[in-house]
């Protein structure tokens, strides 16, 4: 499971078990009718809004220890990120499972889930009123932004260039390789 599925899991079941109704990934192409429809008009929508780096990042390239053709170099990226998350919740008692869902973040199931998914809960901010009236009907919604930290590591292959080699017209031509520089005769 990749980092951002465990994220992404963690997430949907800390809102869909705490607040008890469907997950809408916000931006996904399902229309929230088809959730409002099965669950009494009650769902969540989650949206990671952004991510930003925290502090310095940590950068090394150092040589493969197990090398394939070409893949001598590994490239390794590691920091601190915070990650800001959306939280809506649609219809039913939104307020009092609003705050059941802030106050479950304290709770060591939910530590330990967070943890798992490497994530550990920062803060929340203030709760808003973003009901509105639809179809002469009012839909009844809350929203809050969550803040997590995170530490994210990322590694790459370099493919390294193994020779270069530099001609002139003056007379001869230059080989620089791993073992050293070679000037060649013309």
């Amino acid at each position: 499971m990749s980092y951002a599925e465990r994220v992404r899991g963690a997430l949907h079941d800390w809102v869909s078990e705490e607040a008890k109704r469907p997950i809408v990934w916000a931006h996904q192409n399902a229309p929230k009718e088809a959730y409002a429809a099965d669950n009494r008009g009650r769902y969540a929508v989650l949206t990671i809004v952004g991510g930003h780096q925290v502090g310095q990042r940590d950068e090394a390239v150092y040589r493969n220890q197990e090398p394939a053709d070409g893949t001598d170099l590994v490239e390794s990226l590691k920091g601190h990120r915070t990650l800001d998350i959306s939280i809506d919740l649609v219809e039913g008692d939104v307020d009092q499972d609003m705050s059941t869902l802030l106050a479950s973040v304290s709770s060591t199931k939910r530590q330990m889930a967070f943890q798992t998914a490497g994530i550990g809960f920062v803060r929340a901010g203030e709760i808003r009123n973003f009901s509105e009236i639809l179809d002469s009907e009012w839909e009844d919604r809350r929203q809050v932004d969550a803040f997590f930290n995170t530490f994210e590591a990322f590694e790459s292959v370099v493919e390294a260039i193994e020779e270069v080699e530099i001609t002139s017209d003056i007379g001869g031509s230059i080989v620089i390789t791993p073992e050293g520089v070679e000037i060649q005769d013309g």
